[in-house]
């Protein structure tokens, strides 16, 4: 699977967007990890995926800039969404999600996880198992606020 980097500059310089493609599938907050409380630790398939998503981001030669928070629309391609009677299976998209931005935020020390402010998760039934991760720094927080 081939890795991509579109840094798109929009009409401001504040707004770059970032697309990461072709991340690994991270594996659920569930796989993550082995063991219980002092003996936890992170798992093989955890740490293989941390490795992959680092190895992806230095080659692409990624730069994020510094910003007060950040949006992040990630992109979930799997065939393991659905059984083989084509009903949904029971895999909760939010279990994913930490395993992902985890590593992606601690290659960067430009921010830290807890700036993302707006995050968009989808699913995609796919053939093959990957994910395509798009951050967009933002230089206000949004106001979802009706006044």
């Amino acid at each position: 699977m081939k890795s991509l980097v579109n840094q798109n500059k929009s009409h401001s310089r504040e707004y770059n967007e970032i697309s990461i493609v072709g991340l690994p599938l991270p594996p659920s907050l569930w796989q993550a990890y082995v063991g219980f409380g002092r003996n936890r630790k992170t798992s093989e398939k955890y740490e293989l995926c941390i490795w992959q998503i680092r190895r992806v981001l230095k080659e692409q030669n990624i730069f994020i800039p510094k910003a007060l928070c950040y949006r992040f629309d990630i992109y979930m391609y799997s065939s393991d969404w659905l059984t083989k009677k084509k009903t949904v299976k029971r895999k909760d998209i939010d279990n994913y999600i930490k395993c992902l931005t985890d590593p992606i935020t601690k290659y960067f020390t430009t921010f830290d996880d807890c700036q993302i402010w707006t995050l968009n998760c989808y699913k995609i039934i796919s053939e093959e198992n990957y994910c395509d991760v798009t951050i967009m720094p933002m230089s206000e927080f949004p106001n979802f606020l009706k006044s």
